[in-house]
């Protein structure tokens, strides 16, 4: 599956990543790279300006060997051996995937559409949705690992900071969801969930703190998809992320 050949490079297919504007011409290319200038601010671009790909120099094989690398919990020193590629660029590949991902993260989904405020008209609430658990655990002080059972024996997860969870539990706006903390669980199902999460996240030494979610996300990706699938999902979204959502 092509990671660095899907550039759009027709003038209808591309709007401004500055302004939005449509009124473009083409500017010559960058590294084999379509750029174009916008005629109403001048800004110049390619279709992959601020992108994980906008100043790669690595070639498409190396890439597909990175992210394998990465679906199948190689290493940081295994993958940079395998591909000749420096450490330090394969831990920020690692972590851009990661950010790839997590705009798709099912758990804020799933939990968003459980709120409801009585006096905003555009809640997004169903009154007869069904009720559910949100189970939460502490991982770190101040940091809690937060899932919910998504489909029949599919559990999502999240990580929340302490703070942001005690107001979640008291502010009225997800009348139907119970939070549960592990401690006080009678789900197996949820006991094997967080057991199975906590063992994959102890195999990253030191996730920093802001991770964390990022991780939790990747490692229900991994538990439902097929690793061809998760590799198409990160190359079809890889592209289209830029730097700074998440």
């Amino acid at each position: 599956m092509n990671i660095l050949r899907n550039e759009l490079v027709m003038l209808w297919d591309v709007t401004c990543p500055k302004c939005g504007s449509e009124i473009l011409n083409k500017n010559g290319k960058y590294r084999s790279r379509q750029r174009f200038v916008c005629l109403d601010c001048g800004h110049s671009f390619t279709t992959y300006s601020q992108s994980i790909l906008d100043s790669t120099k690595l070639p498409e094989s190396i890439w597909e060997k990175i992210i394998r690398g990465i679906i199948s919990e190689k290493t940081l020193r295994t993958i940079s051996d395998d591909t000749d590629v420096s450490l330090i660029s394969i831990s920020k590949i690692r972590r851009n995937i990661l950010s790839v991902l997590y705009p798709l993260n099912r758990f804020t989904k799933e939990f968003g559409e459980y709120y409801y405020d009585p006096e905003e008209t555009s809640s997004y609430f169903i009154p007869d949705k069904e009720e559910k658990n949100v189970y939460y655990l502490e991982y770190r002080k101040d940091l809690m690992i937060v899932f919910m059972r998504y489909h029949k024996h599919m559990f999502v997860s999240n990580s929340l900071e302490k703070k942001k969870m005690c107001y979640l539990m008291s502010c009225g706006y997800y009348p139907r969801l119970t939070f549960v903390p592990m401690d006080d669980n009678d789900d197996p199902e949820a006991d094997d969930y967080i057991a199975c999460l906590s063992a994959f996240l102890k195999t990253f030494r030191g996730i920093k703190y802001d991770l964390v979610g990022k991780y939790c996300n990747f490692f229900d990706f991994k538990r439902y998809l097929s690793d061809d699938e998760l590799y198409q999902l990160i190359v079809s979204e890889i592209s289209k992320y830029k730097k700074g959502n998440g």
